[in-house]
């Protein structure tokens, strides 16, 4: 497993200071992406840089996503998370960007589950999720 150094942590803390994060989403994507790094730093792995996908159709998240960005102004879309034993330890932010009446839908693969319940919902514009894998499910980290 690799380490990190305290000046390696404080290095990637010093990325996140000028983004000049103004709204609360753009914190929260921002502390995720610091997030990702130091979580790869640590495992040896991981995201080096917060992989954002927009998406317009249902969607099955890839092991390299870290946020997902969902339009669903053309009808409501699903977005499917990976195998949670695929991915131990990752986290994966799910928004909703649209001003539509569609919602958005977070499934777990298969049976797995999402805090207890096999899907997630995502109703309104500008609406999101963080979750993690434990391995074999889903915690839902915030909801914002």
């Amino acid at each position: 497993m690799a380490t990190m150094t305290c000046a390696q942590a404080d290095a990637l803390i010093a990325e996140v200071k000028p983004l000049g994060c103004k709204s609360p989403w753009e914190v929260e994507l921002a502390k995720l992406a610091l997030e990702n790094r130091i979580a790869g730093s640590l495992a040896g792995g991981g995201a080096g840089v917060a992989s954002i996908k927009t998406v317009s159709d249902d969607y099955d998240v890839l092991t390299t996503d870290c946020v997902v960005l969902v339009d669903a102004s053309g009808g409501a879309k699903t977005v499917t998370l990976p195998q949670a034993s695929t991915v131990t330890g990752r986290i994966f932010t799910v928004k909703k960007i649209d001003s539509s009446a569609n919602g958005v839908t977070l499934d777990g693969f298969s049976t797995e589950t999402i805090d207890g319940s096999g899907t997630k919902s995502l109703a309104t514009q500008y609406k999101a999720m963080t979750v993690i894998s434990t391995g074999a499910l889903w915690y839902i980290l915030s909801s914002f």
